[in-house]
């Protein structure tokens, strides 16, 4: 069957908005009341029932039309609907309808309908119907269990009877599963003369007026008996009278309308029940005619937007307190209803005029295949103050919730039973290593493929098959992280706290490895070590050394106090350990006592510490020192002598020092005077030879020559001897300008040569100004000497700073230069590579040199190379 898509469909009941409870308690009542939906289009003969509705059509009803319904329909009763039709399309809006109903099984039921047509078409008329269904049962009651008093007649539930003038029962005639008085009772007596004889709707007297005005009566109800086995009945009758014209009695028909009766008393405890379920649920209902914008309401619907539930109450009137931009959204709702036939359903904020706040749900749909200036809109409107109030309530109490765990430095995540991320809060990004959008919505597996089979994941599939918490420590190893797991199993999934343990892992493991060192250390130890408790002095523990050094066991120690380890008269251990309770540590020499009795000297240290049970203990270490004193004894004493063997051997080398200087000097007073005498002489010789052969000339140069090397190795000599007397005054000594100076002096004396100089500006040492001027004139004077035989002599004085904070002076040139094998050489006293008639000089230059730098702390070296120069650095601090 074609089902238009703007009716309910076949398993619903109409729906109000809201609760789901609210629903189920309509649909509820509805189907307790046994009433059935339907909604008929008059147009296309198109019908769509409810599921109530289906299962009173039977077999008809899944596929039910208006073609296949009339089929069914009593043809007596089919000939009514013409008028009822007409009735309708003359203004008629309601009607009911009572007929019997065939099924195709062959089942016959007697059924009342009730209708109201809720859509119109554009010329006015009728469009579609809609309204309930209620089965009055079939056409044959069963019988029932008659109470005392009563019997059965014939099986019909109709028959004729007839009454005497007197209105008694004198015929019943017909019917059969139908329930009458006792004959013996009925027969001879009047309508209200039976048992429990009620009316349905009049009175008796109403009735017996009737009959006395011997007027024709119709379809006068009433009821006969009480509880479970009342009958209720329609009787209908007509006066009779005689060929004279006196009246003789009434002739009618009764018909049993129990089922109808208990039918409609059974719709309407359906209907008061949907009256107080839309109270209970503050539901309302309202038609809006537009463009008129004609609202009806509800007594409910009236109410919930402040208006009086029995007064007239405006659209704009009864939305005029929603806020904005609920208003206006209400507006174009309704306008796009209208214009589009779209259905909505909005929530809406009212403010009462004594300052309440109350929410609203209001629905809306058109009327179907409505058009033209008569439209109406049908909806609803539900008070959801409460719920909006407790999802508002629940939404801060999961942002609370939420604060929460994202304030918490520990990890919570959940995961749905598909092992899916459902939340995940900040610590479990940053151990996960991942950001929220990655992990939301996605498996764990999927994610991280080592978590299948893991032991993470076993113990998580051990809550959830179990039901229980879990609670558990694991290394996660792909993450590097140690965690302690609390897996909470719901309906939903898994909910689970961890924290990041793994700095508490590794300070415990930290702890277990100090401890066990601490135990090697304490057992292993040469040291004799002892705990004890500071309080009580009650010794605690003592290793192998301490029992090998007292000679008794552990145990034997333990039982002493720390006084008994003393020996007899001595304070100093007890001044050790006051100064331990004072500074918190204590070092010192204390005489001590073995086992044996003997005595000996031990050195004791010892600190405080506080154990995690708040007591104070002392650790304490000591060291027998007896024969170290022994030693030190011996030492000293060996010290002392040798002291006083230095004393005399400096002396007498002062002495030995002070007649060396004054033999040196001596000598060279007395050398230096002959050796004069001896130039002068040769001088004066020579001057006199001038007319004697050359070759006797030559002689007396000669004599003169070596007489003053001679006086130049004196002088030499002397200067060497009195470096190491000269006392240093350190000051800051600009080198590069010394050897400007130097080089200067050079050029004076020289001034034939022409020599390439080079000075590195800038460079300055600490040092003595007298005896480095010395030194860097001697390397200076040799680089002159050496380069003379050069007509493209070059000389360079440069420095350069080492990563150990000294400078490194060097001077080059491209002199004779030498050979490295005899590099050792260069610096002894009157040591030469060359021979006095090649350079002539001393041979006590360079050992000057290295004497006044080595008074510095430096050191001095050269290199060379025959033909190719040569290089003479030395280091300054």
């Amino acid at each position: 069957m074609m089902r238009n898509n703007m009716t309910p469909e076949p398993d619903a009941t109409p729906q109000a908005p809201g609760d789901p409870t609210t629903h189920t308690f309509l649909k509820s009542a509805l189907r307790i009341a046994g009433l059935g939906c339907w909604t008929w289009n008059l147009s296309t003969g198109e019908i769509a029932l409810s599921a109530e509705a289906e299962r009173i059509f039977g077999e008809a009803g899944p596929q039910l039309t208006f073609e296949s319904w009339l089929r069914c329909v009593d043809p007596a009763d089919a000939g009514r609907l013409p008028a009822l039709e007409e009735a309708l399309r003359g203004g008629q809006r309601t009607f009911s309808f009572e007929y019997f109903f065939t099924n195709p099984g062959g089942a016959r039921r007697r059924l009342k309908g009730d209708g109201e047509v809720v859509s119109l078409d554009e010329r006015g008329a009728p469009a579609v119907v809609a309204g309930t269904v209620l089965d009055l049962g079939d056409s044959t009651s069963e019988a029932r269990t008659a109470h005392p008093g009563s019997f059965h007649a014939d099986r019909a539930s109709s028959w004729l009877w007839e009454q005497d003038a007197d209105y008694r029962f004198t015929l019943v005639e017909g019917g059969e599963q139908r329930r009458i008085p006792d004959l013996d009772v009925a027969l001879g007596r009047a309508r209200w003369e039976l048992a429990h004889a009620v009316p349905l709707a009049s009175s008796w007297d109403e009735h017996i007026a009737a009959l006395e005005s011997r007027l024709p009566f119709r379809e006068f109800e009433y009821r006969i008996g009480d509880g479970p086995d009342a009958a209720c009945f329609s009787v209908s009758g007509d006066p009779v009278f005689d060929g004279a014209g006196r009246f003789r009695g009434y002739r009618g028909t009764s018909h049993d309308i129990t089922r109808r009766v208990r039918a409609e008393e059974e719709a309407r405890q359906a209907r008061l029940l949907l009256q107080q379920a839309s109270r209970l649920a503050r539901i309302g209902g309202w038609a809006l005619r537009v463009p008129g914008m004609e609202v009806e309401w509800t007594p409910e619907g009236a109410q919930l937007l402040g208006g009086a539930s029995d007064g007239p109450l405006a659209w704009e009137q009864a939305f005029a307190a929603l806020e904005e931009p609920h208003r206006r959204e209400l507006r174009e709702r309704v306008g796009a209803c209208v214009a589009h036939n779209q259905a909505f359903r909005m929530e809406a904020r009212l403010l009462l005029q004594d300052g309440q706040e109350r929410w609203l749900e209001i629905i809306g749909e058109p009327e179907p295949s409505v058009t033209g200036p008569r439209r109406r809109v049908i909806g609803a409107v539900e008070d959801v103050t409460d719920r909006k109030m407790a999802a508002r309530r629940l939404h801060e109490l999961n942002q609370q919730l939420v604060t929460t765990f994202e304030s918490i430095a520990s990890g919570f995540y959940t995961l749905d039973r598909d092992w899916r991320f459902t939340y995940a809060n900040h610590e479990t990004e940053r151990v996960a290593q991942r950001p929220r959008s990655e992990l939301l919505g996605r498996s764990i597996m999927e994610l991280f493929p080592w978590f299948a089979g893991s032991p993470l994941h076993q113990e998580y599939e051990r809550a959830v098959s179990g039901g229980g918490p879990a609670h558990f420590q694991v290394f996660l190893d792909a993450l590097g992280v140690w965690g302690e797991v609390h897996a909470y199993p719901s309906a939903q999934g898994l909910a689970v706290y961890f924290q990041d343990i793994t700095d508490r892992k590794l300070a415990q493991d930290a702890l277990r490895a100090s401890e066990e060192r601490h135990r090697l250390l304490f057992e292993v130890s040469l040291d004799a070590l002892l705990q004890l408790e500071r309080q009580s002095g009650r010794i605690l523990a003592a290793n192998p050394a301490a029992c090998e050094m007292f000679a008794l066991s552990e145990a034997q120690i333990c039982q002493r106090c720390t006084s008994a380890l003393s020996a007899p008269h001595e304070a100093g251990l007890q001044q050790l350990l006051a100064e331990l309770d004072a500074a918190g540590r204590a070092r010192g020499h204390v005489s001590l006592v073995r086992g044996d009795g003997t005595r000996f000297q031990a050195e004791l240290s010892g600190a405080l510490f506080r154990g995690s049970d708040g007591v104070t203990y002392a650790s304490v270490a000591i060291r027998d020192v007896s024969e170290r004193l022994r030693h030190e004894a011996e030492i000293l004493a060996l010290n002392e002598g040798l002291a006083e063997k230095v004393r005399e051997r400096t002396a007498e080398l002062e002495v030995a020092n002070s007649e060396l200087r004054a033999f040196a000097h001596s000598l060279a007073h007395d050398l230096r005077a002959p050796i004069a005498a001896i130039r002068a002489l040769a001088h004066v010789l020579e001057q006199r030879m001038q007319a004697a052969a050359e070759k006797d000339r030559q002689y007396a140069s000669r004599v003169r020559q070596a007489a003053q090397q001679l006086d130049d190795y004196v002088e030499a000599l002397l200067s060497h001897a009195r470096l190491s007397q000269v006392s240093l005054s350190p000051a800051r000594v600009d080198l590069s300008a010394t050897a400007e100076a130097i080089l200067d002096d050079l050029r004076v004396r020289d001034p034939d040569r022409v020599v390439t100089v080079e000075v590195q500006p800038g460079l300055c040492a600490l040092a003595d100004p007298t005896l480095l001027r010395m030194a860097l004139q001697n390397l200076l004077e040799n680089a002159w000497k050496f380069t003379g035989n050069r007509g493209d002599a070059e000389i360079r004085f440069s420095g350069e700073r080492q990563a150990d904070g000294s400078t490194t002076f060097c001077v080059a040139d491209n002199g004779a230069g030498f050979d490295m094998e005899y590099a050792d050489k260069l610096f002894g006293a009157f040591q030469r590579l060359h021979t006095q008639a090649e350079f002539p000089g001393t041979g006590i230059g360079l050992a000057n040199v290295q004497r006044i730098v080595a008074r510095h702390g430096g050191r001095v070296w050269a290199t060379g190379q025959p033909g190719r120069g040569a290089a003479f650095c030395f280091t300054l601090p």
